[in-house]
Protein backbone atom coordinates (compact mmCIF):
# COMPACT_ATOMS: atom_id res chain seq x y z
CA UNK A 1 0.00 0.00 0.00
CA UNK A 2 1.30 3.14 -0.66
CA UNK A 3 1.29 6.04 1.67
CA UNK A 4 -0.22 8.55 -0.35
CA UNK A 5 -3.07 6.82 -0.27
CA UNK A 6 -3.54 6.99 3.57
CA UNK A 7 -3.43 10.12 3.47
CA UNK A 8 -2.70 13.04 0.79
CA UNK A 9 0.89 14.81 1.49
CA UNK A 10 -0.36 18.02 2.98
CA UNK A 11 -2.09 15.81 5.73
CA UNK A 12 1.27 13.75 5.95
CA UNK A 13 3.23 17.07 6.01
CA UNK A 14 0.65 18.57 8.92
CA UNK A 15 0.99 15.79 11.01
CA UNK A 16 4.78 15.65 10.80
CA UNK A 17 4.69 19.28 11.67
CA UNK A 18 2.38 18.89 14.92
CA UNK A 19 4.73 16.30 16.35
CA UNK A 20 7.89 18.51 15.40
CA UNK A 21 6.34 21.07 17.42
CA UNK A 22 5.48 19.17 20.43
CA UNK A 23 8.42 17.21 20.52
CA UNK A 24 11.54 18.94 19.08
CA UNK A 25 12.42 16.02 16.54
CA UNK A 26 12.64 16.32 13.25
CA UNK A 27 10.36 13.94 12.05
CA UNK A 28 10.09 11.67 8.82
CA UNK A 29 7.45 9.61 7.38
CA UNK A 30 9.77 6.85 5.67
CA UNK A 31 8.88 3.72 3.46
CA UNK A 32 9.01 0.49 4.97
CA UNK A 33 12.79 0.03 4.45
CA UNK A 34 13.39 3.08 6.56
CA UNK A 35 13.69 5.45 3.54
CA UNK A 36 12.46 8.98 3.85
CA UNK A 37 9.66 10.04 2.00
CA UNK A 38 8.78 13.40 3.65
CA UNK A 39 10.52 15.39 6.45
CA UNK A 40 9.48 18.00 8.77
CA UNK A 41 11.16 20.50 11.37
CA UNK A 42 14.67 21.58 11.49
CA UNK A 43 17.63 19.40 12.83
CA UNK A 44 19.87 20.41 15.28
CA UNK A 45 23.17 21.90 13.85
CA UNK A 46 24.69 18.68 15.02
CA UNK A 47 22.41 16.51 13.26
CA UNK A 48 23.00 18.74 10.16
CA UNK A 49 26.85 18.22 10.47
CA UNK A 50 26.69 14.31 10.98
CA UNK A 51 24.20 14.32 8.03
CA UNK A 52 26.73 16.28 6.22
CA UNK A 53 29.10 13.78 6.22
CA UNK A 54 28.65 10.31 4.33
CA UNK A 55 30.56 8.25 6.30
CA UNK A 56 29.08 9.69 9.49
CA UNK A 57 25.84 9.45 7.98
CA UNK A 58 26.61 5.71 7.55
CA UNK A 59 27.67 5.12 10.53
CA UNK A 60 25.72 7.14 13.11
CA UNK A 61 21.99 7.55 11.77
CA UNK A 62 21.93 4.75 8.97
CA UNK A 63 22.81 2.01 11.57
CA UNK A 64 20.59 3.07 13.75
CA UNK A 65 17.61 3.54 11.05
CA UNK A 66 18.19 -0.19 9.73
CA UNK A 67 18.18 -1.37 13.41
CA UNK A 68 15.00 0.39 14.43
CA UNK A 69 13.45 -0.46 11.34
CA UNK A 70 14.01 -4.21 11.84
CA UNK A 71 12.87 -4.08 15.21
CA UNK A 72 9.56 -2.27 14.07
CA UNK A 73 8.87 -4.69 11.27
CA UNK A 74 9.02 -7.42 13.99
CA UNK A 75 7.65 -6.41 16.86
CA UNK A 76 5.27 -3.65 14.64
CA UNK A 77 4.89 -1.26 18.05
CA UNK A 78 7.17 1.83 19.06
CA UNK A 79 10.50 1.62 19.32
CA UNK A 80 12.33 4.39 21.22
CA UNK A 81 16.42 4.33 21.19
CA UNK A 82 19.22 6.21 21.27
CA UNK A 83 21.65 6.45 18.03
CA UNK A 84 25.59 6.06 17.83
CA UNK A 85 25.58 9.97 18.42
CA UNK A 86 24.04 9.77 21.77
CA UNK A 87 20.52 11.39 20.84
CA UNK A 88 17.61 9.62 20.89
CA UNK A 89 15.19 8.55 18.49
CA UNK A 90 11.66 7.18 17.74
CA UNK A 91 9.95 5.23 15.13
CA UNK A 92 6.68 4.62 15.08
CA UNK A 93 4.67 2.05 13.03
CA UNK A 94 2.19 2.77 9.88
CA UNK A 95 0.30 -0.46 9.74
CA UNK A 96 -2.43 -2.06 6.84
CA UNK A 97 -3.55 -5.37 6.94
CA UNK A 98 -1.11 -6.52 9.56
CA UNK A 99 1.87 -5.34 7.18
CA UNK A 100 4.15 -2.46 8.42
CA UNK A 101 3.80 -0.26 5.20
CA UNK A 102 5.71 2.77 6.72
CA UNK A 103 6.74 4.60 9.60
CA UNK A 104 6.95 8.06 11.73
CA UNK A 105 10.57 8.77 13.10
CA UNK A 106 11.98 11.16 14.79
CA UNK A 107 15.73 12.24 16.15
CA UNK A 108 17.87 14.76 17.39
CA UNK A 109 17.09 15.51 21.03
CA UNK A 110 19.50 14.18 23.64
CA UNK A 111 17.86 12.48 27.21
CA UNK A 112 21.31 13.88 28.76
CA UNK A 113 24.32 16.23 27.10
CA UNK A 114 26.58 13.84 28.67
CA UNK A 115 25.58 11.03 26.49
CA UNK A 116 27.10 12.56 24.05
CA UNK A 117 30.57 11.94 22.89
CA UNK A 118 32.07 15.12 21.45
CA UNK A 119 36.05 13.38 21.02
CA UNK A 120 33.81 10.54 18.91
CA UNK A 121 31.59 12.85 16.94
CA UNK A 122 34.55 15.25 16.41
CA UNK A 123 36.29 11.99 14.99
CA UNK A 124 33.45 10.81 12.70
CA UNK A 125 32.52 14.37 11.16
CA UNK A 126 35.66 15.85 10.80
CA UNK A 127 35.43 18.76 13.41
CA UNK A 128 37.75 19.68 15.76
CA UNK A 129 36.72 18.41 19.50
CA UNK A 130 35.75 22.00 20.42
CA UNK A 131 33.82 22.71 17.46
CA UNK A 132 31.10 19.45 18.16
CA UNK A 133 31.40 20.41 22.22
CA UNK A 134 29.75 24.06 20.97
CA UNK A 135 27.29 21.61 18.40
CA UNK A 136 26.22 19.33 21.30
CA UNK A 137 25.06 22.50 23.42
CA UNK A 138 22.55 23.55 21.09
CA UNK A 139 20.91 19.89 20.86
CA UNK A 140 17.83 20.17 22.68
CA UNK A 141 17.47 17.78 25.82
CA UNK A 142 14.18 15.48 26.33
CA UNK A 143 12.89 13.48 28.69
CA UNK A 144 12.04 9.78 27.04
CA UNK A 145 9.01 9.91 28.53
CA UNK A 146 7.59 12.76 26.77
CA UNK A 147 8.49 10.64 23.52
CA UNK A 148 6.94 7.54 24.26
CA UNK A 149 3.65 9.61 25.19
CA UNK A 150 4.14 11.28 21.07
CA UNK A 151 4.53 7.51 20.24
CA UNK A 152 1.36 6.17 22.37
CA UNK A 153 -0.61 9.54 20.99
CA UNK A 154 0.52 8.80 17.71
CA UNK A 155 -0.21 5.08 17.54
CA UNK A 156 -4.20 5.35 16.84
CA UNK A 157 -3.59 8.27 14.47
CA UNK A 158 -1.45 5.94 12.15
CA UNK A 159 -3.32 2.71 12.54
CA UNK A 160 -7.19 3.28 13.64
Amino acid sequence: MDLFEIRDRDDWMKLLTDAFEKSGLAMSLTDPGGKIVLSAGTRNPLCTNIRENSQALTYICSQTNTAMTQQVKKTMQSVLDTCDAGMLRIAIPIIRNGELVGQITGCGVAEDLEEIDPFYLSQQIGRSEKDVEELVGQVPVKVPESLQELAKALMPVLNP
